[in-house]
Order: structure tokens, then C-alpha cells, then sequence
């Protein structure tokens, strides 16, 4: 996260978006001098990332970097493009950023999901393994609940075959009202959807209490410390 260009000057007026100064550097370059974060690496995690300007907002995908938002008042060509020393992807379903960004109301965002749902899922058809990511989602109510079973019902559905999955709970919350359809859920996509499937938390509190949870829903599973760990665990619940 930070600003697209560096030592601009940029204004915000009536929700729009306004460059009274473009920046004399430009952050989105073909070369650096070090790297502090590896996108290549976070790719083969299948971790999702996100690049998020004042402009526009980028995502992390196989081929480099594809542009999903761009903030209102701004033109693409001459407030985005051009200040890039290489060409992103273009998201055919382009949109503009979250107008609540661009007021001085609060926005509201304590029951709300960081990331859409479909965002929050990945397939590697090579490997036969569906990466789904639940952190920092929060199922408060019985419609979130229904919500979310119906969409991974329809993901897993598409797919038409069975698949391996691993599941991120990090920063997961789920409350009493939702418990009763989120693990009746879980228990007709392991039946119907899952060849196999691991789950992993790094917060040692998280791991315990999921643990109890599942345990209670009568779901036998064990909780992983890393992604790494979760996919090794993965490979030894397949058949030679």
C-alpha cells in the first residue's frame, strides 16, 4: 500500500479524484535495486495479493499484474498508464474504488469482508488442489453463512470432478449463529466435493479453538501452523 507515484500532490474533491502535481518518481518500474517482497514466491504459496494506490488498485496474477480498480475523476490513459514503466493487465471488469474511500464519513467497514468472495479461492488445475482463503472473514449471521456454503457450492460444482483442498482460518470468525449451517457445510462439500483436504491457522489460539470447534461439530480434523505444512499434509492424504 502507497502512493502510485512519489512526491505528487494529489487532491480529492467532491468524491473525485484530482493530480494537481504528478510525482517527479515513478514506483511501478521494470527494475529495482532490492526486493522486499517476492511475488513469485507469493504465487507459489497461492497467497493473494493486492497493490493498493491512491489511483488504482492492482492484483497479483500469473502473468504480472492486472488492474481491478481505479479511483473516480481519473483517466487511464494519462493517471495510471502512462506513469507505469510497463503495461498491467487490463480486468475486463474494471471498476471504480469503493466511493466511501474518497469522503470524510466513516466508512463503516467492522461487518464487512476485506476481500468478495470470489476472490478468496484459487484452483490449480495441474495439481488438482483448491486454495481457499478464509482470513479475516467474519460469519456473524445465518445469511453470511448461506451466503458463503452456496457459493463454494457452486464453485466446487463447476469444477466437475473432486478435488484436494487447503484452507487458510487465519483471523477466522465464526459466532454461535452461523456454527450450525457453516459446519453442516463443511460436511456435504468433504462428501460430495472433496478428495482431500487439510486446514492451517499460525495463531496457536486460533488452531486450538478451531479445533474444539470441529471437534464438537463431530468433523474429524487437524489444524496446521503453515501453508507449508498444510500442503505436505495435503500430498500424504493421497494415494501413491
Amino acid at each position: 500500500m502507497g502512493t502510485f507515484t512519489a512526491g505528487g500532490e494529489v487532491l480529492i474533491e467532491d468524491g473525485q479524484v484530482r493530480i494537481v502535481r504528478e510525482g517527479h518518481s515513478k514506483k511501478f518500474i521494470q527494475q529495482v535495486e532490492q526486493v522486499t517482497f517476492s511475488g513469485a514466491y507469493a504465487r507459489q504459496r497461492n497467497q493473494p495479493v493486492h497493490y493498493i494506490t491512491e489511483r488504482g488498485v492492482f492484483r497479483l496474477i500469473d502473468d504480472g499484474l492486472e488492474l481491478i480498480e481505479i479511483a473516480p475523476g481519473l483517466d487511464l490513459e494519462r493517471d495510471l498508464l502512462s506513469q507505469m514503466e510497463f503495461r498491467p493487465q487490463i480486468s475486463p471488469d474494471l471498476r471504480l474504488m469503493d466511493a466511501r474511500l474518497f469522503q470524510a464519513a466513516a466508512m463503516g467497514l467492522g461487518g464487512s469482508s476485506v476481500l468478495p468472495l470470489h476472490e478468496r479461492v484459487h484452483y490449480n488445475a495441474e495439481d488438482n488442489v483448491m486454495y481457499i482463503n478464509f482470513e479475516g472473514l467474519t460469519l456473524d449471521t445465518p445469511d453470511a453463512a448461506h451466503e458463503l456454503a452456496s457459493f463454494l457450492r457452486r464453485t466446487f460444482a463447476d469444477l466437475g470432478r473432486k478435488v484436494n483442498i487447503v484452507v487458510n482460518y487465519d483471523n477466522f470468525n465464526l459466532s454461535s449463529a452461523a456454527e450450525d449451517i457453516f459446519f453442516e457445510m463443511v460436511r456435504y462439500n468433504q462428501e460430495h466435493f472433496f478428495l482431500s483436504s487439510t486446514r492451517y491457522s499460525t495463531n496457536a489460539f486460533f488452531r486450538h479453538q478451531l479445533g474444539e470447534d470441529f471437534a464438537r461439530a463431530d468433523i474429524a480434523q487437524r489444524f496446521y501452523p503453515s501453508f507449508e505444512e498444510a500442503r505436505r499434509g495435503l500430498r500424504s492424504q493421497q494415494p501413491e
